[in-house]
């Protein structure tokens, strides 16, 4: 039997949809197994409950204490109560409703969870908290995991081996009365929601607060800066500690000087019932909310209220909005001071949520060379991005990618900044000079600095080359996708400083706006006279068509990866035996099956992230990935074999996307590389492309 429901588990567990009340209990069942908690205080015995419906064929109890599973079927599950998960199977093709009678709950205490995997029935509605959130207050949670019938899978969310929460379906849900989620634990513990909100063993009620415009750490709109209607943000919170009084609110931009961090707002006497306060609160020392009234201070502009985010041009400030639940109410405090001190005096519990906000710079004066970027997406299909992967492209997050633009010959970074929540407006300055420059753009991956995506923009353009009337070349645009990383590779490893030239402006057609700027507007389809002597000089579009289809199919490998942890992930072993080893051994293989990959990828990292220096051969970096192709090769087959010795199917057909040779023109004709490539033999290959056209194959 344990055999029977682990399948099911894992294959067709289907979550109730169910509306509640305050005493009855209506649930629709759907055919196979539903998860589910009991809203009242149940009486019913199981034996009652199945009763209630012909359909109901058995009753399940996941039970940490004893390994698993209690059935109503094979007389170990007799009781039903509040607080606790069960699964009940539905036989049949239709939908069943059923009324369950009970009482109101008033309280349910402790839930006990036991080291390792729990099925915790939540039976109380609660305040409005997610999985991250309360995996930040409590750092034993491993794992929280919410089965989702629409996806075919468990919505998860986890914490890795760093500690770093991840949403591995990009999805951070609520949790909601009436369902059932697994719990995944570092020790025994207890968890309670009893007061409209959860907790962990003896740590106090989480204190949290989100802002209904903007997530924490993301750009503030404009709408709430002084640059736009400077009108204070919505806010709401939950689980104010006991005891609570009221509340104050501070909100500070610490980012030039943390010490004395400067006042945006300070509103305080807020009163213990509030869970929130409205968007565009009025200025004034006292003002009337709900019948209450609220106090403001004197912000770094004089204003007695809200002064939204006004960071000088260039700069990326950040602004915390910090919530302080305090144990007594002030009548009134001598400013800012006055009112930290009493918060110091009386504070029971804090939290914040920190916004961003930027300035565009300012036109220029001096004569540059502008970059202006708008990385919306990044036609790269990174093979080791860490996000979902849509297609071939990727959506560029502030929060995961960075921008580097660079002198390829000296190495001087030149900073592309720009406003977070629009992309359009990263601009790069390049101080025009006669020192011959060639400029390099990538999109950078934080997590792991890894470049996911480049281009070589080419040579800049000297000082000595621009008209007296032109104060700035804006190029606007650069393509930055998967062809253009594989042709700087290859440019990397062949051409060194041998760049061509940048593409010329045609200054007698164009005319500077009024603060004398030429514009050029670069397509993602741009065929300059630029781009086409640059794979000329490598080969060609064959060479670069190749090293595209090596690294796109590298990444669809990695995407298997992500298909295969994600498989073993959802496999149960906190069971009885014998079918714990049995997952085990399952387990072990698919995670052997995903360390072979990722083995592969090491090469293929080293590859995209070598940069050329002045001084030295420039690296080889079309070799490592061809390196990488031909390890992964031969990896593939093994990696099937292993599931074959298990009895598995493979989780995913991203493999069959890995080309299984590519050709390269080699003097008059053409080198195959495959699985039985030597790969000491790469790099002679690749020194051996001749330049597009010249060769009589190539015509």
């Amino acid at each position: 039997m344990y055999k029977k429901i682990l399948i099911a588990l894992g294959a067709i567990v289907i979550f109730s949809t169910m509306a509640f009340a305050q005493t009855d209990q209506s649930v629709t069942l759907k055919p196979g197994f539903n998860f589910l908690s009991f809203t009242s205080d149940i009486s019913l015995t199981a034996a009652q409950l199945k009763t209630l419906n012909s359909a109901i064929s058995d009753i399940y109890l996941y039970s940490a204490n004893a390994g698993g599973f209690l059935s109503f079927s094979e007389g170990t599950l007799t009781n039903l109560s509040k607080g606790k998960g069960y699964i009940v199977k539905i036989e049949g093709a239709a939908d069943i409703s059923i009324t369950i009678p009970g009482n109101t709950i008033s309280k349910i205490g402790d839930i006990g969870l036991k080291s390792g995997f729990n099925l915790v029935g939540f039976s109380k509605a609660m305040s409005n908290m997610t999985f991250t959130q309360l995996m930040n207050a409590y750092t034993a949670i491993k794992g929280i995991y919410k089965w989702s019938p629409n996806a075919g899978g468990f919505i998860q969310v986890v914490r890795d081996d760093s500690g770093l929460l991840v949403q591995i379906d990009g999805v951070d849900p609520s949790f909601k009365a009436g369902e059932s989620y697994f719990f995944n634990v570092v020790n025994d513990t207890t968890i309670n929601y009893d007061e409209n909100s959860i907790k962990l063993g003896e740590n106090s009620v989480i204190f949290a607060m989100g802002a209904a415009s903007f997530k924490s750490n993301d750009t503030i709109p404009v709408e709430f800066s002084a640059t736009g209607a400077n009108v204070s943000p919505e806010l709401h919170w939950y689980g104010a500690p006991a005891g609570t009084i009221c509340y104050a609110l501070v909100c500070e931009d610490p980012t030039n000087d943390a010490a004395n961090p400067c006042l945006h707002w300070a509103i305080y006497n807020i009163p213990a019932s509030f869970t929130g306060l409205d968007k565009g609160i009025p200025q004034g020392d006292s003002v009337s909310a709900y019948g209450a009234a609220l106090k403001q201070l004197e912000t770094y502009g004089g204003k007695k209220g809200y002064d939204g985010p006004c960071p000088p041009a260039g700069e990326a400030h950040t602004y915390n909005f910090k919530l302080y639940a305090l144990g007594a109410m002030p009548d009134t405090v001598s400013g800012i001071a006055g009112l930290r001190s009493f918060i110091s005096a009386n504070k029971l519990g804090e939290t914040v949520i920190s916004g961003k906000f930027y300035i565009a710079l300012p036109v220029i004066t001096d004569k540059y060379f502008k970059m202006k970027l708008t990385p919306s997406a990044i036609q790269a299909a990174p093979s080791m991005q860490t996000a979902a992967v849509t297609g071939q492209s990727v959506t560029f997050d502030p929060a995961k990618h960075s921008i580097k633009v660079y002198d390829q010959l000296s190495g001087t970074l030149y900073p592309a900044d720009g406003d977070p929540s629009d992309p359009s407006s990263y601009i790069s300055q390049i101080k025009l000079n006669d020192t011959p420059r060639i400029i390099v753009l990538e999109i950078i991956e934080k997590a792991t600095g890894n470049v996911i995506a480049r281009n070589v923009v080419g040579k800049c353009p000297l000082l000595s080359e621009m008209p007296a009337n032109v104060n700035a070349l804006e190029m606007q645009n650069p393509p930055i996708d998967i062809k253009t990383t594989v042709t700087s590779m290859a440019a990397f490893e062949k051409l060194g400083s041998s760049v061509p030239a940048f593409p010329p402006f045609d200054y007698q057609a164009m005319t500077p706006d009024a603060n004398g700027i030429i514009v050029k507007a670069m397509q993602a389809s741009d065929t300059t006279s630029f781009t086409a002597e640059l794979q000329k000089k490598i080969g060609g579009m064959p060479v670069v068509e190749s090293l595209a289809s090596v690294k796109n199919g590298i990444t669809r490998a990695t995407k298997g990866v992500a298909a295969i942890r994600n498989s073993a992930a959802q496999i149960p072993v906190n069971i009885p035996e014998p079918y714990a080893s049995q997952n085990l051994a399952m387990k072990n293989g698919l995670l052997e099956s995903a360390a072979m990959i990722e083995n592969c990828m090491a090469g293929l990292k080293a590859a995209i992230n070598l940069v050329p220096s002045s001084s030295v051969p420039n690296p080889a970096a079309a070799t490592e990935l061809l390196k990488s192709y031909v390890k992964l090769s031969n990896e593939i087959p093994k990696i099937k074999e292993k599931f074959t010795s298990l009895g598995m199917t493979m989780p995913t057909n991203e493999f069959d996307n890995v080309p299984e040779y590519i050709d390269i023109p080699n003097g008059a004709g053409t080198v195959r590389i495959d699985k039985t490539t030597n790969p000491d033999l790469i790099s002679t290959y690749i020194s051996a492309i001749p330049v597009w056209g010249s060769a009589p194959s190539d015509k």
